[in-house]
Formats: C-alpha cells, structure tokens, sequence
C-alpha cells in the first residue's frame, strides 16, 4: 500500500467586491488566478493583510490496494474524516434497490440519470462522524435504485445523537437507543415521512460486524484528534505537512481504507450491510406509496 501525506492550506480575504481566495500546498503544486465560483477568485500571489479565514485539509492519499478490484485512488481526508475512492472503473452493475411503479416518473429519473452519466465520476465515500461512531456511504452503483447511487447511514452502541435523526429535523420515531448494544452496528434510513431501522446482528455476519466495529470505532479517533489541524494559524504548511507524516493518525486511516475495501467494496452485493441498507429502502418507499 502506497501512502502519501498532502497538506492544503486557504487562505480566505473577504472584501465588498468579492471573496479572495490564496492556496498553498506540501506538495508543492502551482496555483493560477481563476475563478471559483461568483463570489470567489483564487489568486496565484497572497493579498495583503491577514486572512480573514483559514483552512487546513491534511490528506492522505492511497494507492496500490491490491487485485481485489480497480479501486484507482484512495484519499482521506482527516480533517473532515472523509474517506473516498475514486474509482478507476465502476462497481459491478447491479439492477436492484426501489423501483417506482409510476412511469413518468422513470422516464424523468432516466433523463436525470443520463445527464449524471456524462459528469460525475464513479465513486465510493465512507463520511465519518467527528464526534461520534456514524458513517454515511455513498456510492456510484449503475442500475441501483431511483438514481444509480446506493447510501446507508451505519452506526455503533447507543451514544449517538437521535434528535436530528429524522430527515435532519425531527427526532427518529422508531429508533430506541435504549436497546442498542455498545457493540451493536446498526443502520438506520429515512425519507418521505417514513423510517426504519435495523442491527446488523439480525442479519448474521459476526465476522463482518467486527470490521464495522473497529472501522467506525478507529474514524472516531480520527476525527477527534486531527480536528485540531484545520484551523491551525501558527505552524507553517511544511511544519503542519512534517507533523502529520509522523502522526499515528496515518496508520490509522490506512487501516480504515483496508477495512472499507476489503469487508465492504470488495464483496459489496453480499455483504450484511447492502442487504439491510437495501431493505431498509424498500421498506421506506412501500410505506411512502402506501400512503
């Protein structure tokens, strides 16, 4: 397994005739004046003053994993304990997951999935929680569901925050924490007013909820102790770079990735997970046309 460490510093000047945006990088990489977007420019020279706002992506980037299947490059983020795979080819077509009975609304997904087709690169992203042990995954999966992308949203034990749990706004009405297990992986799904829940336990799979089990419990301590680098003012990019190369951190995330490939994407249609993520769709949208 290849590892390279990149640090990626901006620096934000925010002025009445729009946003400046400066960038320096470990590797160092040149930057170009260009426009960002409507409000932003980056600029290849730093603007005078000090920045109005900073921020740090310390990177680890991930090659060589192996004749599993093509999974290009690995990067993890640790400051925002984001782990993705951009794919070198896609994930094996799977013609599974929800399918709407109403036939106009398949021919607007096929237009929306057309136009997807041409621009977005296939992908496998495992967003970890900073605080807690929560991931939510997404995936680029051709002939999945409404929109050729699976998700699942995969907890651990009983000290998660529920109060939001319910399409961002609302506590769940159907998860009950107080019986779930510290070391219960579950997973947990939601949309159009309905939701439903289940442990990775009910499906069997001991070998595979102990990945899960160390994949989340190790992304936590991630992001619990790189959290302290994206903001970081006083050390230099390089100085920031040489510190986070020596940190444990690294092995860590190396470890997470394994996990993520080898228990996961590598076997992905048999895995428990798939299966329960799946269901726990299926359930969702047959109460949602129920209604």
């Amino acid at each position: 397994m290849k590892t390279t460490v990149r640090v990626d510093r901006f620096e934000f000047y925010h002025h009445s005739t729009g946003n400046l945006r400066f960038a320096e990088h470990i590797p160092l990489r040149e930057e170009h004046d260009r426009e960002i977007c409507g409000c932003t420019r980056n600029v290849a020279e730093r603007p005078k003053g000090k920045p109005d706002e900073v921020r740090n992506h310390v990177v680890v980037e991930i090659q060589d994993f192996g004749e599993h299947i093509d999974l290009g490059l690995a990067t993890y983020d640790l400051t925002d304990n984001v782990l993705n795979f951009e794919l070198a080819s896609p994930l094996p077509h799977l013609d599974r997951g929800y399918k709407p009975k109403n036939k106009d609304v398949l021919a607007q997904l096929k237009a929306m999935r057309d136009a997807w087709s041409k621009t977005e690169k296939h992908h496998a992203r495992f967003q970890f929680g900073t605080s807690e042990p929560h991931c939510h995954v997404e995936l680029t999966l051709l002939g999945y569901g409404l929109t050729d992308c699976f998700f699942a949203n995969v907890y651990l034990g009983p000290e998660i925050d529920a109060s939001r749990m319910m399409n961002g706004h609302s506590p769940s009405g159907v998860v009950d924490l107080s019986q779930i297990a510290p070391d219960d992986v579950w997973l947990h799904g939601c949309n159009f007013g309905a939701e439903a829940w289940m442990k990775l336990a009910d499906a069997g799979g001991e070998g595979e909820r102990w990945s899960w089990q160390r994949m989340l419990t190790q992304a936590v301590i991630i992001g619990r102790n790189s959290a302290h680098w994206a903001r970081a003012r006083g050390a230099t990019v390089q100085g920031l770079h040489d510190e986070a190369a020596a940190s444990p951190l690294i092995a860590l995330a190396q470890s997470v990735a394994a996990m993520a490939r080898d228990k996961f994407l590598a076997s992905l249609a048999t895995t428990n997970v798939f299966a329960i993520a799946e269901s726990i769709d299926q359930r969702i949208y047959a109460t949602y046309e129920e209604s």
